[in-house]
């Protein structure tokens, strides 16, 4: 199939709307760049562009046209020339040449001199974008895992009281609703005394292994009590219900999509346009 060149032509007018537009430059706005645009020239001659490009900056209209050539072997000096022939009756507007490779040294050295500012615009080059001008490598790719701790977690404890005690106190079973800080248990004995909380974090040091099912802790006392809101109960032991949920583990791979590259060949500059975690951001880079 021929090439007609259109294809390459509306994926400079996208990229290059998406590039202007992720600069966010202050002081230009409404960016707008047009797919074949046609524009009478001081004679009265139809001329036609295959993109055109308006801005306002700082407040004035600026205009250009950029001509695409989707060329294998280089752009050839006959074309520019032929950008130079028909921007010479058409004052006020910038030229601009794109192409998706190179351009040959005739070509270069004419757009020079008559201040045509050359692209290349064009698809990622693994070997040749991600690397210095001394041979060195930047990072493009980053792999690593997240491997994250979870706590053991009291879900839920019971106390063991003496009968005589529970009569005379008036205690009846039923179920309680406080934080786990809130809830101490001590031995007047030891001199010991810990909430739910520190007592989860002793119960990690002890157990081996993680369990999602709830498993069973117990430990009885010679002058044990339950405190709560500073009120104590004297009781003999007590015994905690808990899970202890092994490491949350996250492989990932961060690494951009590049929607393009843009070698600005007068300028010696390059920049690359890509979406890093479903945001479009603009880096630049040396031009090798």
């Amino acid at each position: 199939m021929a090439n007609t060149g259109i294809p390459y032509e509306k994926f400079v007018q996208e990229v290059y709307t998406a590039l202007q537009l992720t600069k966010n430059l202050p002081n230009v706005s409404n960016v707008n760049i047009e797919h074949n645009r046609h524009i009478t020239d001081n004679c009265g001659i139809d001329r036609q562009f295959d993109l055109y490009w308006e801005r306002s900056e700082f407040g004035e209209t600026k205009r250009s046209v950029i001509e695409c050539k989707d060329y294998q072997n280089g752009v050839s000096i006959d074309r520019v020339d032929a950008l130079i022939g028909k921007m010479t009756d058409i004052p006020g507007i910038v030229p601009i040449m794109a192409t998706s490779h190179k351009y040959q040294s005739g070509a270069l050295q004419k757009a020079k001199s008559h201040n045509i500012e050359l692209l290349v615009v064009r698809e990622e080059d693994l070997d040749k974008d991600w690397k210095a001008p001394d041979g060195t490598h930047f990072i493009r790719t980053i792999i690593g895992r997240i491997v994250a701790l979870q706590p053991l977690q009291i879900t839920g404890f019971s106390v063991y009281i003496d009968e005589e005690v529970a009569k005379r106190l008036n205690i009846k079973g039923g179920s309680l609703l406080a934080r786990n800080d809130q809830v101490y248990f001590g031995d007047d004995t030891t001199g010991k005394r810990c909430n739910l909380l520190e007592l989860a974090r002793e119960l990690e040091k002890e157990v081996k292994g993680y369990n999602t099912e709830p498993k069973v802790f117990k430990r009885m006392l010679k002058a044990g009590y339950e405190e709560i809101g500073g009120a104590r109960i004297p009781i003999k032991g007590y015994s905690v219900k808990y899970v202890y949920p092994p490491p949350f583990i996250d492989n990932f791979r961060l690494e951009p999509v590049v929607e393009a590259v843009f070698e600005y060949v007068t300028k010696g500059q390059k920049e690359i346009l890509m979406n890093l975690a479903g945001r479009e951001v603009v880096k630049e880079m040396p031009l090798c």
